[in-house]
């Protein structure tokens, strides 16, 4: 009988088929365009989503990239925060560096079962086929943006939880299959 290792990303590895994933989560506000952010921030102010935002990631180990960190008003009380950066010299005040996205949900794993990925765009693209969860917050209109989420395909997600709160949509979506 062979063993399945497991690389950081949850794939199967020698022996495996790589149909079985480890949990990791995804988190995302997105306008009706998809739009993320503008300028290296929210383009809305939205206390709900924020809200929101802190009751899922609360205890949490949470991945980001280095504009992300950045635009963060201050420190995520009560998270552990790992940064994506592609700069060797990075320093991340807070924030435990990774230099790739294996290394970070490496890292994540190692103290939270459910590490959760919060952006920005090309970390949320490079994420996005690993996720098993997402919790996507919905605004119903479009935004001016320069960071966009990518599309999903709604076939691949079964929605299990739905709150609407004034023109936000909170959904929980679970990987199908």
């Amino acid at each position: 009988m062979s063993k399945t290792k497991r690389t950081a990303r949850g794939e199967a590895g020698a022996g495996g088929d790589g149909a079985g994933r480890l949990p990791l989560a995804l988190i995302a506000c997105v306008g009706r365009n998809r739009a993320i952010g503008l300028r290296g921030r929210l383009p809305w102010r939205s206390a709900e989503d924020l809200a929101h935002f802190r009751v899922v990631t609360m205890g949490h180990a949470l991945v980001m990239g280095r504009v992300t960190f950045e635009s963060l008003p201050g420190p995520l009380a009560g998270r552990k925060v790992i940064v994506l950066s592609r700069k060797a010299e990075y320093a991340a005040r807070n924030g435990i560096v990774a230099h790739s996205l294996d290394e970070a949900i490496r890292v994540a794993r190692a103290t939270d079962a459910e590490p959760i990925v919060c952006g920005g765009a090309t970390v949320y693209a490079e994420a996005l086929p690993l996720v098993t969860r997402l919790y996507l917050t919905e605004i119903a209109r479009d935004f001016e943006g320069d960071a966009f989420f990518p599309r999903i395909n709604e076939a691949d997600w079964r929605e299990t939880d739905r709150r609407r709160v004034g023109e936000l949509a909170f959904r929980t979506l679970e990987r199908a299959g």
